[in-house]
């Protein structure tokens, strides 16, 4: 039988295919060179004596963040790799300086560590953590010739993190939710980084924690005991039960089981750290999914840290990390200058929930006009906004004249169980044991038993029903919320979980795609103040120190009334916010109607099969819902 005859192909579509296989192998070549061996990675040792080789269980999230790497547009690129701080530090310093190295990919670690050695740098630290970041001390010319290097994308200065030194639970609204609703912290494990807990030994740490602490884990050369009292006065405001003051000076989650990282050296020295590893407990039957950290590297800027910390987070979207936001920018003798321009590194991070201080009231106490005003803003908080325009911090809470527990082995000869700190420090693990409440109630009280609920989830509730500060008397606190100084408010927690003549909706893991819209319906049924709170874990974005936008992802907020036909847009900004994965909507008076709640995904170069999660909080004068939780 006979059919058609084969068609002759024109030779300019020929030469056309030929390009474009060229092309293509061309890609493919680039993508692959420097891609090492990711499967395996130094671990703490689980009795914290060193480091073993071990075998790493990456799951999705984690290999499509780590794969990414190597697969980045170049939108997704820095368009500068040197930082602006280390320009100025080479130009004010013809010596050698400290920097951190961010390597291209995960596999050109070794071979950048190796050139720096042959060039006669010194290493201080590689961390092992997600992009296993380099820190050297080198030469300028070594830097330039580190420059040069296709498998270096960025250079910074090092920045050692440092320590960010029972009225604030009333301030918090925390005495109500224990006291009539029941939520302690109870079933919940939490994780602090801090320096040491107490005695270094769960079985003989002070009453305040004894029964409750799963470990104690110190970093190599670092102490479990606390010689400096820090981290025990954080741990207590976090878990710490009060037994040694009959229950006066408990912590916000004092139910809680705590799992204690000590990260800091006998000298006061904090090590260069791997961050992912200290938001875990070292034991994947003990999974934790809240930690509190009060340090940070004050730089003001989007780091080597902040996106290894980003990256980290999108790649576990369950567990929330909590950041002092940090107490301004010191000279070397300490002496406080102002608190403009110094959010911590680990704070500026987009996936974190970074804490400012507010005033706590203890007038009474030598703090004095630091602590009678609880909406004013502590002077040494640092503020923002970040560079690149992002309200940060998120939230604040009390962080002056807070009473907590006093390590029994502090060097300070002070002999009191509890003493009194303040910094955003104090305020952090506040907020932390607020989020431990937070998921027990998810947990127990909104079905969230069998899935866990991710850390978006988290941050929307605890932002979401933040207390604007910026209407009370007397109030400084940069003006009204969201800002560089308060951020969305005051944690407030029980009319966060419990309003008054409100009721709460939650929707969580939402879908995002480029160019589509999750729409969500409510009727309010009488007039009373509307809000909603839209919060996504977003991929990593350019290190940077300047105007550079962090911003990967970017989902569009709107709220609209079905009967009149006004919007509100997440922020205020007409059309979509650009620059923040927090977007809020605060309706003062809602009328009764319908309300449709839109989450447009405006640009979404890596959607939520890759890793992250988008989550919604409501609070209006609707029904009670379901929680709705997608995938």
């Amino acid at each position: 039988m006979g059919g058609r005859p084969p068609a002759r192909i024109p030779w300019w579509r020929m030469a056309l295919g030929i390009a474009c296989l060229a092309f293509v192998a061309l890609g493919m070549w680039w993508l692959a060179r420097g891609r090492g061996d990711e499967t395996t990675a130094a671990l703490p040792s689980p009795r914290g004596t060193g480091n073993v080789a071990a075998k790493e269980i990456i799951s999705p999230a984690t290999a499509a963040f780590t794969n990414g790497v190597e697969r980045l547009s170049k939108a997704d690129r820095l368009p500068k790799k040197m930082s602006r701080r280390l320009e100025e530090m080479l130009a004010a310093n013809p010596e050698a300086v400290e920097v951190t190295v961010a390597p291209m990919s995960p596999g050109a670690l070794s071979a950048l560590e190796a050139f720096v050695r042959e060039q006669g740098g010194t290493i201080i630290s590689n961390a092992n953590g997600h992009m296993r970041l380099l820190r050297a001390k080198v030469s300028p010319t070594v830097v330039s010739k580190l420059m040069a290097r296709d498998d270096v994308r960025r250079l910074e200065p090092f920045v050692r993190p440092r320590l960010l030194n029972n009225v604030a639970t009333g301030i918090m609204g925390v005495r109500e939710v224990w006291n009539t609703h029941g939520l302690t912290g109870r079933g919940q494990l939490v994780t602090t980084a801090d320096s040491g807990l107490d005695t270094g030994d769960p079985a003989t740490v002070m009453a305040d924690f004894r029964g409750r602490v799963r470990a104690i884990r110190p970093l190599d050369g670092c102490l479990a005991k606390d010689v400096f009292g820090h981290g025990t006065h954080t741990a207590g405001s976090l878990a710490g039960n009060g037994a040694l003051s009959f229950g006066q000076y408990k912590g916000v989650a004092y139910e809680s089981d705590l799992w204690a990282w000590a990260i800091v050296r006998e000298d006061g020295y904090i090590d260069p750290l791997d961050y992912g590893a200290l938001f875990e407990t070292g034991d994947a039957a003990q999974p934790a999914y809240v930690h509190s950290a009060s340090l940070g590297s004050t730089t003001h800027a989007y780091t080597a840290e902040s996106w290894e910390i980003d990256g980290w987070l999108w790649a576990h979207p369950e567990v929330l990390a909590v950041f002092a936001a940090g107490n301004g920018w010191r000279t070397s003798g300490n002496v406080f200058i102002n608190a403009t321009d110094a959010i911590t590194s680990e704070a500026a991070a987009k996936n974190v929930l970074a804490v400012g201080a507010t005033e706590n009231y203890r007038p009474d106490t030598s703090y004095g006009s630091d602590a009678d005003n609880t909406s004013q803003m502590f002077n040494e908080s640092s503020r923002g906004p970040m560079y690149d325009g992002r309200v940060k911090p998120d939230i604040c809470a009390p962080g002056t004249a807070i009473a907590s527990t006093h390590s029994t082995q502090a060097k300070d000869g002070i002999s009191a169980s509890y003493v009194y700190m303040s910094g955003t420090s104090m305020s952090a693990p506040l907020v932390a044991g607020a989020a431990a409440l937070v998921r027990q109630w998810l947990v127990e009280r909104r079905g969230y038993a069998f899935r866990p609920p991710t850390a978006a989830l988290m941050k929307a509730i605890l932002t979401g029903g933040a207390r604007d500060m910026s209407a009370d008397a007397g109030a400084n606190c940069g003006g009204a919320a969201p800002n560089g100084a308060q951020g969305w408010g005051r944690i407030a927690l029980e009319e966060t979980l419990y309003p008054s003549n409100r009721s709460v909706r939650l929707v969580d893991r939402i879908p995002f795609r480029q160019g589509e819209t999750y729409a969500y319906r409510v009727v309010t049924t009488n007039a009373a103040p509307l809000d909603v709170q839209l919060v996504w874990t977003d991929y990593p974005g350019p290190e940077s120190d300047d105007e550079t936008p962090t911003l990967v992802n970017d989902l569009d907020l709107s709220v609209s009334n079905e009967t009149t036909g006004v919007v509100w847009w997440g922020n205020g900004v007409t059309g979509g916010d650009r620059t923040n994965n927090v977007e809020g909507v605060r309706i003062a008076v809602a009328a009764p109607a319908t309300y449709t709640v839109r989450v447009t995904g405006h640009a979404v170069p890596h959607d939520h099969t890759e890793g992250g999660a988008a989550a919604l909080y409501l609070r209006g004068a609707f029904r009670e819902g379901l929680a709705i939780t997608f995938r």
